[in-house]
């Protein structure tokens, strides 16, 4: 009777090793089935955004404003307003750690939107001091015949300088 009970206890002792060893396997496959999943999401969240980029702005209507600085002279820029056929369509308040980026190399994208084929007029306005610590506020105008392709319009700022426009617009 007692080598029946052993082996009944070996049995069950084997039993349950064998249904954690299963369980364990289980929840690694689960795991590796979530993961897949989480991949699959991020991708399709991906392809989502790119198809509503497109729908909100078709090529043939969209246009991006971006700001970058040249030059060595430093200035602190302090604000920057755009208007579009005298509509303000974006404004922005500087931090020093973007005014940082922008010396560094860096580009501000400032708008993005649609705008209609034909001719439109932009106006930046910015503000800021110069490196003296100065007050300055300058605005440049520049006329945009917007075509059916996207626009890029980079707009480079540079040190303010008495009597010289320190704002080149660039049509790409």
């Amino acid at each position: 009777m007692s080598t029946l009970f052993n082996v009944l206890v070996l049995l069950l002792i084997s039993a349950a090793a064998f249904a954690v060893e299963n369980a364990d396997q289980q929840v690694v496959r689960l795991d590796r089935d979530v993961q897949s999943l989480k991949k699959d999401v991020l991708e399709l969240a991906a392809e989502i955004t790119r198809i509503e980029q497109q729908l909100l702005y078709p090529s043939d209507t969209h246009i991006n404003v971006f700001i970058s600085i040249t030059g060595d002279d430093v200035f602190e820029l302090e604000s920057a307003r755009l208007e579009l056929d005298n509509s303000v369509i974006a404004s922005h308040l500087y931090s020093p750690t973007e005014i940082a980026a922008l010396f560094n190399g860096g580009v501000q994208r400032l708008y993005t939107g649609n705008l209609a084929s034909g001719k439109h007029r932009l106006r930046l306005t910015i503000s800021g001091r110069n490196s003296t610590g100065e007050a300055f506020k300058q605005h440049a105008e520049y006329e945009l015949d917007k075509t059916a392709s996207a626009g890029f319009i980079e707009i480079q700022l540079t040190a303010p300088v008495a009597g010289q426009q320190m704002m080149s617009f660039k049509d790409r």
